[in-house]
């Protein structure tokens, strides 16, 4: 099998999970994912190396911890520190570890029967099973997918011990125990695992007896350091005990023959469930699936039936090393930890434990399917598709329980009406939510069900609590506390007491079995009430509510931005929820090929806090940009086949204050500057090499920069204009390449604008005449000292916005390109004089609304640059002075730049030519209104207030809404008389408000944001 084959099944193989679990990446954490969630310290890196010796959950009480995978905790951390409390990365990482031991399955069965289509069979099978749905859409159950990868990893290397002798034999196996560790620091389910690894091995007669004494030392030595581990890190214990209560386990209190039964039915409720995945529940626990006292019960007769099949296909010398002996003792090995036959303690029955057990079902199914396959291929291909199609149709709305607790405990009840377990969580989510009359009928069920448990009583209590029936409450939640004393219930308890006004008995409930145990802010807030109510001030003033300013959380938004994001919304909500709101939005001719998709990772990564979403833009912006700038360095490659200058291109490109700036946050003009550099450079791909893949990516990347932007056409221009002269010279052209980029081109470019799925032909052309009169803004601009009409502008004002905004070095080397284009012109310069100066001959003849600078026709800056490049490379030809003079003039122009970039950031897009003093009064400093974020910042300092008016004067509210909570104290108040302060960044007022100025922003010594203290 060689390297492709393999790449290939990993990426089908991954390929397969993401299509089948894609929809549970947007889950939210549920249920035990509380054992990680509720642990601050697993967000400090710090506390990484104390993870190996702490169990997974009981950290604080290691008398009821039971269970030890540090390597699942480690893993968990890594999540909270590298990417917060965003749920997404948590199940992206279980998706990829779910379909890297599905090939890693088939590596397996492939090395072992060197049969591929058994192998794809197996893999196919084992990726498709229902029952895998609560291993890898649960968060928690990453330790399924976790361990079954090192397993599958460490028998690997297992063969290649067959395959060796000596001190390779030892390194291998050496190796294999190393990863059998790891499995086991995943699970400790996975601890007798190797076994199939030594058996198998065995039965294949590939190692003896006596030498599998000797590679089994390693793995000997490995498992006992774990269980040494375990024991430590469990307080000196091993948790041979069940500490779980009958509702949760009902086996560990049964008598021996019933657990018996009981076990025995467990084979064939497993088996059953992952062949017939028919009523898939989340909970098994008291009264779903009641115990087994009849020995005439036909499911432990089915199962000691299918018991015995299985030992039957691994003893006997016919079957043992065949795939059925194979998958026998897969399953086996890997039931035996959970099968209740030794081991009562834990769960009583969970779906996610047949993870590692079905690899075993599936390599016996993919026996007989090739067998089947051996003799009509279309039969068994058929059987496969068939069996797989309908597992998809069940696992795919399986994922959605998954998705949140409501969907979680409802399918608990839906699935098993009568356990107590879904209705309790049901019911106490609800509460959680504060819809208390909807968690009533769930609790009075599970009261129904099961009265004598402390959550249902504490639930009970919680229900009766919010009805005002403190008296009930209270017994509620005595007999909870009778039943289980926990600290929660204490707490609940303590607050019951207050509410009747017995203060000293609830501090006394407080102080004696809360406080010791838990400072949670409500526990001490519940503390310092019960103070204050019975006179002692000094002890009620334990709690203080004075907000404390995060540097994380100090972001800089543009006032565009929410409109740009709405823009995406409207688009978004007509291509898949078919509202039609569209057509009737105010700017819906804006294009929203980039909009849209950030609006579709928003939900997908179900972002709900403003910052979270204003991080996330921004963060896609500057990648793009970065992606731009790459296509950009390639595109001065191809034009001066010459890597040191594409790279100063680049950095022309990057070390410019305008676009450097705006990279970070401007979703419009930055983002088609990019689009359109990356159109432009697979544009001349295509022109330099005519291929099918080149007209294809040129197709797709010059639809993007269309639907960015309706002047996105124009790359197609540049192309035309090229194949036009080159048919006159050739007589010849590429037709079915063009072609193919036209149609390309053609339906990317629907396919990106929902606006031209109604209409096609006539929404393009309302776009281009609504973009082409572009004339929405029509307020007055600040230009040389006078506010203009933004439609009035005089000619010069791009070409003056342009020199005194572009550094000198490349103002310099872009006249020194022109001088030399002119008089001597190369093959690809109509190129970059088309690029650059007809968007503004378009601009002089259209006279659209000028506005924020040139920011608008930023995507003819690498045009300038690639100018500039020419000027640089006509000199440095000119020997070896002119390139010492020239070296030194560049370098200081772009240093110096540079430390302005840096030392001014995020305001850096004000340089202009000679500083920026006597810009101050003529022209737009911060148009993008970034600096009031950061007066605002400081009025949230300095003033403490709840509600805090203030005048902008200029924005919208977005710069109130997009603050961090304890910065949303702001009112903004359109009448500048009634506000506390006004900020001004002297966009449309002349003069200063009179009042005294308590704070600035400047850059170079200039302001560009006033904040002035209206009222003392």
């Amino acid at each position: 099998m060689n390297r492709k084959f393999i790449f290939l099944a990993l990426i089908i193989s991954l390929l397969t999970s993401f299509i089948l679990y894609g929809n549970s990446l947007k889950g939210s954490f549920v249920f035990d994912d509380d054992f990680y969630y509720l642990r601050p310290e697993l967000r400090d890196p710090k506390h990484l190396s104390k993870i190996w010796l702490e169990p997974l959950t009981s950290v604080d009480k290691l008398e009821l911890a039971e269970t030890y995978r540090p390597l699942v905790v480690f893993t968990m951390s890594l999540n909270f520190i590298t990417t917060g409390e965003n749920t997404v990365p948590f199940h992206i990482v279980n998706v990829i570890l779910n379909g890297l031991a599905t090939f890693l399955l088939f590596l397996v069965v492939y090395k072992l029967f060197n049969k591929p289509v058994l192998a794809a069979f197996t893999a196919a099978l084992f990726a498709f099973f229902p029952i895998h749905t609560e291993a890898v859409a649960f968060i928690k159950a990453r330790e399924e997918a976790l361990a079954a990868t090192f397993q599958l990893t460490s028998w690997l290397f297992f063969l290649k011990i067959e395959e060796t002798q000596g001190r390779k034999r030892a390194v291998f196996s050496i190796i294999s125990a190393f990863f059998f560790f790891l499995g086991v620091l995943s699970k400790e389910f996975t601890l007798f695992f190797p076994a199939v690894f030594f058996i198998f091995s065995i039965f294949r007669k590939k190692i003896s007896i006596k030498d599998s004494f000797l590679i089994a030392v390693p793995f000997a030595i490995f498992g006992a350091f774990y269980i040494y581990l375990w024991y430590v890190s469990l307080g000196g214990k091993l948790p041979l005990e069940n500490v779980h209560t009958f509702a949760t386990n009902p086996i560990a209190y049964a008598i021996l023959p019933v657990r018996i039964w009981t076990a025995l039915s467990f084979i064939f409720l497993y088996i059953g469930k992952t062949f017939v995945p028919i009523n898939l529940s989340a909970t098994y626990r008291y009264n779903h699936y009641p115990l087994i006292s009849s020995p005439l019960d036909l499911k432990p007769l089915f199962g000691t039936a299918f018991l015995i099949l299985l030992i039957i296909l691994i003893v006997n010398k016919k079957f043992r090393s065949s795939e059925l002996g194979l998958g026998s003792l897969i399953f086996l090995i890997a039931y035996f930890p959970f099968s209740k036959f030794f081991f009562v303690g834990g769960e009583y029955i969970a779906e996610r434990w047949m993870y590692l057990p079905s690899a075993g079902l599936s390599v016996i199914t993919a026996f007989f399917l090739t067998k089947i396959y051996e003799k009509k291929r279309s039969i068994a291909l058929f059987l496969l598709m068939a069996v797989l199609v309908i597992y998809t149709i069940v696992i795919i709305p399986r994922n959605r329980v998954w998705l949140s607790p409501e969907n979680l405990y409802k399918s608990m009840v839906e699935d098993a009406p009568e356990s107590m377990a879904g209705n309790v969580w049901l019911a106490r989510q609800y509460i959680f939510e504060r819809r208390f009359s909807e968690a009533k009928p769930y609790v009075l069920k599970a009261l129904e069900i099961y009265p004598d448990h402390n959550l249902v009583m504490g639930t009970y209590a919680a229900v009766l609590f919010s009805e005002k029936k403190y008296d009930d409450a209270e017994k509620a939640i005595l007999k909870a506390i009778k039943i289980k004393p926990e600290t929660s219930s204490y707490y609940f308890y303590a607050l019951i007491l207050n509410k009747k006004g017995l203060y000293q008995e609830s501090q006394r409930i407080l102080e004696n079995f809360v406080i010791p145990k838990e400072r949670r802010p409500e526990v001490i807030f519940l503390s310092a009430v019960n103070y204050y109510r019975v006179g002692n001030l000094a002890k009620s003033k334990l709690f203080d509510f004075n907000p404390r300013l995060s540097e994380q959380e100090k972001i800089k938004l543009s006032w565009d931005e929410p409109i740009s994001r709405y823009n995406g919304v409207v688009a978004y909500n007509y291509a898949f929820e078919k509202d039609k709101s569209l057509f009737n939005y105010s700017q819906r001719y804006y294009g929203t090929a980039f909009e849209m998709p950030l609006y579709m990772i928003e939900r997908v990564l179900n972002l709900s806090d403003p910052q979270e979403i204003i991080f996330m833009r921004h963060l896609m912006t500057f990648l793009l940009f970065f992606a731009g700038t790459i296509a950009f360095y390639k595109l001065c490659k191809l034009i001066f086949r010459n890597d040191k200058i594409a790279l100063l291109g680049a950095l022309f490109l990057v070390v410019n204050p305008r676009t450097f700036a705006d990279s970070f946050y401007n979703s419009k003009d930055l983002v088609f500057m990019s689009a359109f550099t990356i159109a432009v450079y697979f544009g001349l791909r295509f022109l330099k090499e005519s291929t099918y893949l080149n007209a294809f990516l040129f197709g797709v990347a010059s639809s993007f920069a269309t639907d960015v932007r309706i002047i996105g056409p124009l790359v197609h221009l540049f192309v035309i204009a090229y194949f036009a002269f080159d048919y006159f010279s050739k007589k010849t052209l590429p037709w079915k390449q063009i072609l193919t980029y036209i149609v390309v081109s053609g339906v990317f470019t629907f396919l990106f604008w929902p606006i031209f799925w109604p209409n096609p032909v006539g929404n393009l052309i309302n776009a281009i005449k609504f973009m082409g009169g572009f004339t929405i803004f029509v307020d007055d601009v600040l230009y040389l000292g006078k506010f203009i009409q933004a439609t009035q502008m005089p000619w010069h004002y791009l070409p003056v916005w342009i020199a005194i905004s572009t550094p000198i070095v490349y103002i310099v080397l872009f006249l020194t390109g022109l001088f030399k284009i002119i008089s001597r012109p190369y093959k690809f310069d109509w190129l970059f004089l088309t690029w650059f100066f007809l968007p503004i001959v378009l601009a002089l003849i259209i006279r659209p609304s000028l506005y924020d600078g040139w920011r608008q026709f930023y995507f003819t800056f690498p045009a300038m640059v690639l100018i500039s490049l020419t000027g640089f490379n006509y000199l440095w030809q000119k020997g070896p002075v002119f390139r010492s003079a020239l070296g030194i003039f560049v370098f200081i122009g772009m240093v110096s730049t540079g430390l302005f970039i840096i030392r001014n950031h995020p305001y850096q897009n004000n340089r202009l030519i000679g500083g920026i003093e006597g810009a101050e009064g003529k022209f737009d400093l911060d148009y993008w209104g970034l600096s009031f974020r950061q007066g605002l910042e400081y009025i949230a300092k300095e003033d403490k207030r709840v509600s805090i008016p203030v005048f902008l004067a200029y924005g919208i509210s977005a710069e109130l809404e997009f603050l961090p909570p304890e910065y949303r104290r702001f009112v903004r108040t359109q009448d500048a008389s009634k506000a506390e302060y006004i900020l001004s960044n002297f966009r449309w007022q002349e003069n200063d408000p009179p009042f005294p100025e308590v704070y600035s922003v400047k850059v170079d010594g200039v302001r560009i944001l006033s904040v002035v203290k209206v009222r003392k």
